[in-house]
Formats: structure tokens, sequence, C-alpha cells
């Protein structure tokens, strides 16, 4: 067995405002709603797609009388992001609050942010001044 080519798919939330997720990353991210074709309910599923046409953000719609889980073990999910100044331009005008972490030694910068629904994003920047 060989590894090669292994990545991340996509991550999924669940939330109780599908619309208000959508949009934030939709606004914040600039991606883009569509149908999510393993089960094509806009108004209970729906995938978050990037620049490329890939889905990255698959988000449901909780049914009633779900429960949202606890966090768990994951604590954020991350996107490598080009444009570190314009992003950070856009949060302020926006007003999205973020946190900015460097890492010198990695010459790498971290914003993070969190949706509605309280997942943390981290949105990497390599190799900028």
């Amino acid at each position: 067995m060989t590894l090669a080519g292994l990545r991340l798919g996509h991550v999924n939330i669940r939330t109780e405002n599908l619309a208000e997720t959508v949009a934030f990353y939709e606004r914040v991210l600039g991606l883009r709603a569509g149908e999510a074709a393993t089960n094509p309910d806009p108004a209970q599923n729906l995938w978050l797609f990037d620049d490329a046409g890939s889905p990255c953000v698959h988000v449901n719609q909780m049914a009633a009388g779900d429960v949202r889980s606890a966090k768990g073990y994951v604590d954020h999910f991350a996107f490598n992001c080009p444009d570190r100044a314009g992003m950070e331009q856009h949060l302020t005008t926006i007003g999205v609050a973020y946190v900015k972490v460097d890492f010198p030694a990695a010459r790498m910068v971290q914003f993070n942010i969190y949706d509605p629904n309280g997942v943390k994003v981290e949105l990497t920047f390599h190799d900028q001044d």
C-alpha cells in the first residue's frame, strides 16, 4: 500500500443555522455554495467550493432532535492562503475578529478566526512579509 496522493478531501460542519454558516464562509473566504451530490437538498446540506471548483467544506443543517456533539479532539481546520495583507484588510473591513500568530522560524503567519458555530478556522500564510 502507498499513501502517495493522499490529501484531505473536506471538513464537515453540522449546524443549527445552515444559512448563517454558509454566508460566513462565502463572505469571509470567498467559497461558493453549491449542491451536495450526496444529499441534493439545499435546505439541509450544501458544499462550499474553492476557486478550483473543489468541495472543501460540507455544511449540514441539524435535524430536529439532533444533539450537538462535543468538540472532541479536533481543534481546528486550516486553509493555506495567499495575500496576507489583502486578507488582513478584508477581515478588518467586514468586521471579522482574528488573532494573528507569528511563527518566524517557519516563515509562517496564521490568522485564527471562528465561524458562527464556534469552529476555529486557521488561515495560514507561508513565506510572506
